[in-house]
């Protein structure tokens, strides 16, 4: 299951520009000035030359989106499952 297809739709549009300002918000702007704004043809041109580390996640997706942590802090993550190991990984970083 791929959980982003940005390519194709942009039905993530709104997180795709809440990722940006995060990133526009970053000390040093290291991540846009090597890539650019996600979804950006800089971006999209990283991306297709294979200049992002990619890292595949095979399993069931079990939660994705905003929810609640341990210390009552709301986070955004995404869940799988990974035969019986569980993965967490922060929308925002996920990008990162």
């Amino acid at each position: 299951m791929i959980v982003f297809d940005i390519r194709t739709d942009d039905c993530h549009s709104d997180f795709i520009a809440r990722v940006n300002r995060d990133l526009e918000s970053e000390a040093g702007k290291s991540y846009l000035a090597r890539f650019g704004p996600v979804c950006s043809p800089q971006w999209w041109a990283c991306f297709d030359r294979g200049e992002f580390r990619i890292q595949v996640q095979c399993g069931l997706v079990t939660h994705v989106g905003p929810r609640i942590n341990d210390v009552k802090e709301e986070e955004d993550v995404i869940e799988i499952d990974c035969a019986g190991s569980l993965v967490v990984i922060d929308r925002v970083e996920h990008w990162a």
